[in-house]
């Protein structure tokens, strides 16, 4: 029996056993009524009034569908389990409905969609993902008391999307040690070790009288400074490789990227991240700082390019005296040249290389000029001292 549509946008249907029940009632009337079997043709009569009480109970009765659909926040941590509330659009009755609905993938080349369900005005996310996620319309289902009919009312409109943000911890002590030391070497402006020098310029007032290149100032007869490539840049480098299939160890390599970033910001020092796909960006200190650096790792999706090459060249351009953590799930022995090339700059470099739960897989823990930290899951990053 096809799907009734009432003028309010209700479908009303009969479930299997009221399709079941209205066939054998209607069997039974007729032959019931052709042998003269009164009971035959009573208990046919009975079945049918059943499901035309029940397809009455849906199309006449107080149904009222989701007029809004609505999550208590507009971000989520990867693994949270939020609850969707229905705001029903009308007068509710004393039937209780049962809520479907979807979320939807809103990133421009994604197609993953979760189911939503639940009873009554509400309904329970599943773990979400991490990722932009849209709500999708969700629609109200009245089942009768017999299991006879159900009626589906008119679906609401599409949620506005929400972002699903890497899981981080609270802090990581070892990168405020990686950072105090750089301060420490950054504070030595009179040495060419800590910094490198790329050019020359005319002299300003304020500037620094160590910087002043007296052989530039004897041969053009004007006051020049040197000018040294990583006063005005980022101290600390995160750098994911995406290049890793869609699994928990790549959420894991995320998660930590993402932990390094925000612990590097809350000691208020900038920070550049790179392998996310273009030109790196460079995240500053201030009150948007943390969100703006969680809401472009929500966004970064593994490639299935197994080259090395593109993100070997990010990790060349750090600068001197530097912290560099790449995030991978890829043997570090893959990374160990252009790792090693950080450690002639005087860079502190770390290899988090996240991996599946279960046995920890054989190979050194320290590579010549870089340590590597093996993790499983993002909280483990925490406990980890810096040496280890």
């Amino acid at each position: 029996m096809r799907a009734l549509r009432a003028a309010d946008g209700r479908r009303i249907r009969l479930t299997t056993v009221g399709r079941w029940g209205g066939g054998a009632g209607t069997a039974a009337v007729v032959l019931g009524a052709a042998g003269g079997l009164r009971p035959l043709f009573g208990v046919g009569a009975a079945a049918l009034l059943a499901c035309a009480a029940a397809w009455a109970d849906g199309r006449f009765g107080r149904r009222p569908g989701v007029a809004r659909a609505s999550l208590p926040a507009a971000s989520f941590v990867r693994g949270e389990q939020p609850r969707l509330r229905c705001a029903p659009a009308g007068r509710a009755g004393a039937a209780t409905p049962a809520i479907r609905g979807t979320l939807d993938d809103a990133l421009p080349d994604g197609a993953r969609t979760l189911p939503l369900a639940g009873r009554g005005w509400t309904a329970a996310c599943p773990a979400l993902p991490r990722g932009v996620w849209r709500l999708g319309p969700a629609v109200a289902e009245y089942h009768d008391p017999l299991g006879l009919a159900v009626t589906r009312t008119r679906p609401s409109p599409p949620g506005a999307p929400f972002t699903v943000r890497p899981r981080t911890p609270a802090v990581l002590p070892w990168v405020t040690e990686a950072a105090a030391a750089h301060a420490l070497g950054a504070a030595r402006l009179d040495t060419d070790e800590a910094f490198e020098i790329h050019g020359l310029r005319p002299y300003a007032p304020g500037d620094d009288p160590r910087l002043l290149d007296w052989r530039g100032t004897l041969r053009t007869g004007a006051f020049h400074v040197r000018e040294r490539r990583g006063g005005g840049s980022a101290p600390a480098a995160v750098l994911l490789d995406t290049a890793a299939p869609d699994g928990e160890a790549f959420e894991t390599a995320v998660d930590c990227a993402a932990a390094v970033a925000l612990s590097v910001l809350r000691l208020g020092l900038p920070v550049t991240l790179a392998g996310l796909g273009g030109a790196p960006r460079l995240a500053t200190p201030g009150a948007e700082a943390a969100a703006g650096v969680l809401d472009l790792l929500a966004r970064v999706t593994p490639r299935q390019d197994t080259s090395t090459t593109a993100l070997a060249r990010l990790a060349a351009a750090v600068q001197n005296g530097a912290l560099a953590v790449l995030a991978t799930t890829r043997d570090p022995a893959l990374w160990r040249p252009a790792l090693s090339a950080l450690s002639a700059h005087r860079a502190t470099v770390i290899c988090l290389h996240a991996v599946p739960p279960g046995p920890a897989p054989s190979g050194p823990r320290r590579y010549a000029g870089f340590r590597v930290l093996r993790i499983t899951s993002v909280e483990d990053l925490a406990d980890m001292p810096l040496g280890r």
